[in-house]
């Protein structure tokens, strides 16, 4: 019987959709120009479900991009690794010079610019991105979230990651990992897309399907964490509305 991929209960996944991937490749390539179909594997269709205990939304089968992938996106578009992102310049308050803060997909580390904390580790496995911040005097480690956190624990005083979340096909064992390299009564922070945003919202979204987005999340999702790690929900804060999404908003809206 499947299970939910964050909370693990087995009796409460509920299928929403059933979508061709052929479709979703279509979307690709009409949007940006990429073919993901090889993504998919022998997949010719993926259910998009949710779960009823937690409101985790995904897609399965889990079907993450390749590094391959990533490369070529990056390439078909001109978002990636911004360094003005408004939750950088949110978290960057709750951390102080005397803090040890490690990031999960660190990019090209234009957080770790921003801030000035005693101590800063990055992880990340882009190569280039890594080569890059060393030139800067910044420390990028090629290296999953969970192998590091058999090494470092009860060590870090923030941990943060932007972006990211969404990607990964297993986020509770993520969510645990990032957790074991906090000290008690350390600061996780999560930068997610909204599932309730006005371009999230979008049913044609394309980087919101699969092999870019496994989960969508919701508010009410993210507040059942405390429950399922035992941990205390500090804010959920929303990214206010830009002048350039406004026309989104608009056709978003307007019916």
């Amino acid at each position: 019987m499947n299970k939910c991929i964050l909370c693990e209960n087995r009796s409460s996944i509920k299928v929403l959709q059933k979508i061709k991937t052929s479709k979703i490749n279509d979307l690709y390539i009409k949007s940006l120009g990429v073919d993901v179909l090889s993504e998919f594997k022998n997949s010719s269709e993926i259910n998009y479900v949710k779960c009823i205990n937690c409101n985790l939304h995904f897609f399965q089968p889990i079907s993450n991009g390749s590094s391959e992938f990533y490369e070529t996106l990056q390439k078909a578009t001109d978002f990636y690794y911004k360094n003005n992102r408004y939750e950088f310049f949110y978290a960057k308050e709750f951390i102080k010079k005397s803090d040890k803060v490690l990031e999960i997909g660190a990019g090209n580390a234009n957080f770790a610019e921003l801030i000035n904390p005693q101590e800063y580790i990055g992880l990340e496995y882009n190569e280039e991105a890594i080569r890059k911040a060393s030139k800067k005097n910044i420390t990028l480690i090629n290296q999953s979230i969970e192998k590091y956190a058999e090494e470092k624990q009860n060590y870090y005083d923030v941990v943060c990651s932007f972006q990211v979340l969404e990607h990964v096909p297993n986020p509770k064992e993520f969510i645990e990992a990032s957790l074991k390299t906090l000290k008690k009564g350390g600061l996780l922070i999560f930068g997610v897309p909204s599932a309730e945003s006005i371009l999230t919202n979008n049913l044609n979204h394309t980087l919101n399907f699969p092999p870019h987005h496994i989960t969508r999340w919701y508010d009410n999702c993210l507040y059942k964490l405390k429950d399922i790690f035992d941990v205390q929900i500090v804010e959920i804060k929303h990214e206010p509305l830009v002048k350039r999404f406004f026309k989104n908003y608009l056709a978003n809206t307007i019916t």
